[in-house]
This record gives structure tokens, C-alpha cells and sequence, in this order.
């Protein structure tokens, strides 16, 4: 229910929830959900993938963590962590802290998504169960 309010708050309209109930530490292979998200993303049915903490997004440990925030990059899809807002990628600066940040880091986890798009595009894509 948060998620789904912050998206009415910031005039974002959700295009998709993308629920996996697999362990996050799987690869997109076992997780349909996870996988199907990126290839939305490719094509570009959404702005943003919401999240509810990055833990939710991918426990693969964070070279795949970045690996997989890039990938969304690449499809101009940017990432934001419902509670942990400062690891949002729609700003460029922050974007690129965060990546050199995450790179440095001994490990990471992640686990459920959410998409939302940029105010007045197309939509956003949820993944979080909210």
C-alpha cells in the first residue's frame, strides 16, 4: 500500500507489479518475474522500477547488483528505493555515486521491485506487493 501511495503522491501511474516469490539471491533465470521486468524495461513499457529497499531488488551481491542497475540505465529506465531514497538513479550525479559506491562495497543484497515512470510518460511498473 505505501509504494502505490507514494506513486499517487508523485503523480506516477503504475504499469506493472512484478512479484517474484523466489529468493532474491536467484538469478533472473528462476525468477520469471525479475525477468520478465528487464525485458519490459528493453522495451521501454516503463520510466522506473520502484522498489521497496534495495535488499527487495537482488541478493546476488552487488557487481551483479550494478550490473543490473546499468542494465535498466541502458533502457532508460532509472531505480528508486522507496526507503532508502538516496539510491535513486534518475539523478545523474547520484546515480554515479551510488554505482562507484556499490562497486567498492564488500556485498549487497536485494530481493522485490516496483516501476514507476517520470511524472507525465508513459507509466510506471510495480514489482513490490504493495
Amino acid at each position: 500500500m505505501q509504494l502505490r501511495a507514494w506513486c499517487d503522491r508523485m503523480g506516477y501511474v503504475v504499469v506493472r507489479e512484478y512479484v517474484d516469490h523466489e529468493s532474491g539471491a536467484k538469478g533472473a533465470d528462476q525468477r520469471k518475474q525479475f525477468g520478465r521486468l528487464f525485458v519490459d524495461a528493453a522495451r521501454r513499457e516503463f520510466d522506473m522500477v520502484l522498489v521497496w529497499a534495495l535488499d527487495r531488488f537482488s541478493r546476488n551481491g552487488m557487481a551483479s547488483t550494478i550490473v543490473d542497475l546499468q542494465r535498466l540505465g541502458s533502457y532508460g529506465v532509472t531505480f528508486h528505493s522507496f526507503n532508502e531514497p538516496h539510491l535513486s538513479t534518475d539523478n545523474e550525479l547520484v546515480r554515479d555515486v551510488l554505482l562507484a559506491v556499490l562497486a567498492s562495497s564488500p556485498s549487497s543484497s536485494g530481493r522485490r521491485s516496483v516501476n514507476a515512470p517520470r511524472p507525465g510518460s508513459k507509466g510506471l511498473a510495480q514489482g513490490e506487493s504493495a
